[in-house]
């Protein structure tokens, strides 16, 4: 049961006498109404004596959390109130009666501040995020090392000088090293190479030279890496500011077939 408005009203002396003489004695007998009262004491002290924000909120935290013990307002044996709790937490005489109190003052003051904070955050979340902001959160590296294989590859030495590279961080070398091999291959598999170009410039910072590298495999729907060279480049429209056509190429994705379908409703919702 809720006293709040009882206690409240006998707090700031709002009751006549013959009403706070039977809240007196409703006190005595109900543990119920003296355990909020004694919250209702503790909290109304905190308040009182609050001298900054942090302090004000680490208190009301541990009493609303349970980790900050009440006064006993009621003796253990008896079970009634306890004399001793009311001489030590005498504030119906001496307090200001304005109302409503200062404590919800302060209170209706949090909420202004904290719906405040919700609002710029939502605000901020709504903002569009930049093209090098989405491509750092959604950018993942492709694994070369074991996409290739090695039996299509005239010049295996080469291969493994690229893929030795790439592993190293000389991604630039790498790029070179799989361009000679593009050139030296003459089945239909060359194209794919042009794949892991692409990938290369990317990891070197060589967008323009990515994305030259990379549209060949991204139109051609029967090369093995189609949708994957589709994704990343995707992803270099965003990392260059072309939004519109990192929009056109993410939504022909999710057409055609893109396993992560969740990954591009979130992409797209944030171009």
């Amino acid at each position: 049961m809720n006293y709040f408005e009882e206690i409240e009203k006998y707090h700031y002396q709002q009751m006549s006498a013959e009403e706070m003489e039977a809240f007196e004695k409703k006190l005595d007998s109900d543990n119920e109404l003296a355990r909020e009262m004694a919250l209702y004491c503790e909290l109304d002290e905190y308040i009182q004596s609050i001298v900054n924000e942090e302090e004000f909120s680490t208190r009301i935290k541990s009493v609303i959390q349970g980790h900050h013990p009440l006064p006993a307002a009621t003796t253990k044996a008896t079970g009634v109130k306890d004399p001793e709790f009311y001489e030590s937490h005498d504030t119906f005489s001496s307090r200001d009666e304005s109302f409503p109190p200062m404590w919800l003052k302060i209170a209706a003051s949090v909420v202004l501040i904290v719906s405040a904070a919700l609002a710029f955050w939502l605000h901020s979340q709504r903002q569009p995020h930049t093209g090098e902001q989405l491509f750092a959160k959604f950018y993942q590296p492709y694994a070369i090392e074991v996409a290739l294989r090695s039996d299509a590859i005239p010049d295996e030495d080469l291969l493994t000088k690229a893929l030795d590279a790439f592993n190293k961080g000389k991604f630039t070398m790498a790029a070179s090293f799989f361009e000679s091999l593009y050139q030296q291959t003459h089945h239909s598999g060359r194209e794919n190479l042009r794949f892991f170009i692409g990938i290369s410039y990317i990891e070197a910072g060589e967008f323009e030279k990515a994305k030259r590298a990379l549209s060949g495999p991204a139109l051609e729907r029967d090369n093995l890496f189609y949708l994957e060279a589709k994704w990343y480049l995707g992803l270099i429209y965003l990392r260059t500011d072309n939004k519109d056509m990192a929009r056109e190429t993410f939504e022909q994705l999710s057409r055609e077939g893109w396993p992560d379908q969740q990954e591009l409703e979130d992409i797209l919702s944030r171009i």
